[in-house]
């Protein structure tokens, strides 16, 4: 694919992917002042767009085995998405801006939630260990000890490992 190409279908996702959370909080305060109606077309609208950022995605070859994407979600996005969480708390912190830290942590929890199941699917890890396990530096070492590097490159992640 031409690298302009690429870089295209990158910006059209972004936008893809804005929408579709945008329409959906949207749809939520529709559904909270009381009107269905709206709320309905709003969520119509946002499975589009989710349906046209899924094509995006699969044209891009970025959708794989089912534990191709879970490991690749834990190394690109969980703890990539964590650590810049964490940086971003503590700027927010330091600037006493506290309601946006406070964000930021439960952000990052659910963020480590969500990885630690993510390994959990793909049969690396435990669910239900969040706290032994945040997303952070830690986060990274421990999914590069488990295996799960260099996603999206063929053959980069190793046989799943068989209970002892």
């Amino acid at each position: 694919m031409h690298p302009t190409t690429r870089q295209n279908l990158l910006r059209v996702l972004e936008r893809q992917a804005l929408s579709v959370a945008r329409l959906t909080a949207y749809a939520d305060r529709a559904d909270r002042d009381g009107d269905r109606d709206a709320a309905h077309v709003l969520r119509a609208i946002a499975e589009m767009d989710l349906g046209h950022a899924t094509e995006i995605l699969e044209h891009l070859g970025w959708v794989r085995s089912l534990r191709e994407n879970v490991l690749a979600s834990v190394v690109g996005d969980s703890t990539r998405h964590g650590l810049d969480l964490a940086n971003l708390e503590a700027e927010a912190r330091q600037a006493g801006d506290r309601e946006a830290a406070a964000l930021m942590r439960r952000l990052i929890a659910d963020e480590t939630e969500a990885a630690l199941g993510l390994l959990a699917l793909a049969g690396r890890g435990p669910i239900g260990t969040t706290r032994a396990c945040p997303i952070g530096p830690g986060m990274a070492e421990t999914v590069h000890q488990l295996g799960a590097f260099a996603p999206h490159r063929p053959g980069a992640l190793p046989a799943r490992r068989q209970a002892a």
